[in-house]
């Protein structure tokens, strides 16, 4: 190779950046670069400026970094992580969960100016309680709030409809809610629910809630009445809310507050006393509860166990148990989750709004149509280019 020709990269960055892509050589190659080869790069062999940048464009870096002496360092989480008792994070954070934390934070700003400049008045549900509270009211208004109880909860007949119905309910109430497995509409970067499952951005004119998409649709559930939790008590933070995995005293007492109020505000005890019975089999009450409710076997089953339903040698073999069965439906689900990733099939529209949140996505189009947001705006705000913002106001228009 011409020495004129050679890109004198940090070999390092390459190993850098696809740690923080969770890519390996066989996605980044091609018929022209295959992953031998990208490994030969990454060991040290020459590389030229034209390779060097197809090879920036595939880390999604910017093609200068490839040459920086060491890797850059993360980029600060912008919002208190409640993951832990510390509040520090549990792990370097991806640049996908900082992406999506940057682009909720953009969207809550500007929706929080659109609402100063209407003259809304706060919402008086931010902050209403206090972690000092009692569970029960503080997840009883949440109840009266959103509007949810038993005739509710039956007019839903699966999983994705109550979660869909949920979050409509929570929007009238004012409170934005994002919901996607992606970082804006890139499904090359996919979020990671281990990584986290939500978050809460608390403003008493804009509240704004982040649902991982990538989780299992009961988890999705509980993850918003987790965030709902975090707004009622008005602390901003990201959540890790499952049950499994993470002893109590490792959980922050925030967020050991909202796991409760959230199993309550799904799960009211009064109600959960009726539909337990006694009579029936663990594995018979569970199912019930689960349908009944809409909740996962693992809270249903920790509800059981916090209300004296269950000792505590009943509780552990069961949960023994419903660890083993929820583990292997993960695996499916993510094996599924893969093969459509590879087939890259899906309708844009269908999940547009929801990501971005349909309370937010309906006050851009109304804003752009008043002249108070450019075509340009509304693009940085929805992630998207100018011609598709076109096409969805069409489509916006069309529909109504």
């Amino acid at each position: 190779m011409d020495d004129m020709n050679v890109a004198y990269i940090n070999p390092r960055i390459i190993t850098w950046a696809m740690a923080q892509n969770n890519l390996v050589p066989e996605q980044l190659a091609t018929e022209a670069v295959t992953a031998d080869k990208i490994r030969a790069w990454e060991q040290g062999e020459p590389i030229s400026e034209d390779q060097a940048e197809f090879l920036a464009n595939k880390l999604q870096i910017p093609y200068l970094v490839l040459f920086l002496p060491n890797p850059p360092q993360p980029d600060p989480v912008p919002i208190p992580d409640l993951r832990t008792r510390s509040g520090k994070p549990v792990a370097e954070p991806s640049r996908e969960f900082i992406g999506v934390i940057n682009d909720a934070l953009m969207r809550q700003d500007w929706f929080r100016e659109h609402k100063l400049r209407q003259g809304k008045q706060k919402l008086t549900l931010v902050g209403r309680f206090t972690t000092k509270d009692s569970v029960a009211d503080v997840a009883a208004n949440m109840r009266l709030v959103i509007g949810v109880n038993a005739d509710f909860r039956q007019q839903c007949r699966s999983w994705e409809k109550f979660l869909r119905q949920l979050i409509k309910k929570v929007e009238v109430a004012g409170i934005l809610v994002m919901r996607s497995g992606v970082v804006g509409h890139s499904t090359h970067r996919r979020l990671d629910a281990e990584e986290f499952q939500g978050f809460a951005i608390s403003d008493p004119y804009a509240p704004l809630v982040f649902v991982n998409d990538t989780d299992a649709r009961a988890a999705q559930i509980f993850t918003l009445a987790h965030e709902l939790a975090h707004i009622w008590i008005g602390k901003t933070g990201i959540s890790n809310a499952r049950l499994a995995g993470r002893s109590l005293s490792e959980l922050s007492n925030i967020e050991r507050f909202c796991n409760q109020v959230a199993a309550e505000f799904l799960v009211p005890e009064k109600s959960f006393n009726v539909s337990w019975q006694p009579s029936r089999s663990i594995k018979a009450n569970l199912e019930r509860i689960q349908r009944h409710f809409w909740v996962s076997s693992l809270v249903a089953l920790r509800r059981a166990y916090d209300l004296k339903k269950l000792n505590y040698d009943d509780f552990k073999a069961a949960l023994d148990q419903e660890y083993a069965h929820y583990y292997a439906i993960e695996q499916r689900r993510k094996k599924r989750e893969e093969e459509a990733k590879k087939k890259q099939t899906g309708d844009f529209w269908s999940t547009f709004k929801l990501r971005n949140s349909v309370l937010f996505s309906n006050a851009i189009a109304a804003s752009v149509r008043n002249a108070t947001t450019t075509y340009t705006e509304a693009s940085n705000l929805l992630g998207v280019t100018i011609a598709t913002v076109e096409r969805f106001l069409h489509r916006e228009k069309a529909a109504a």
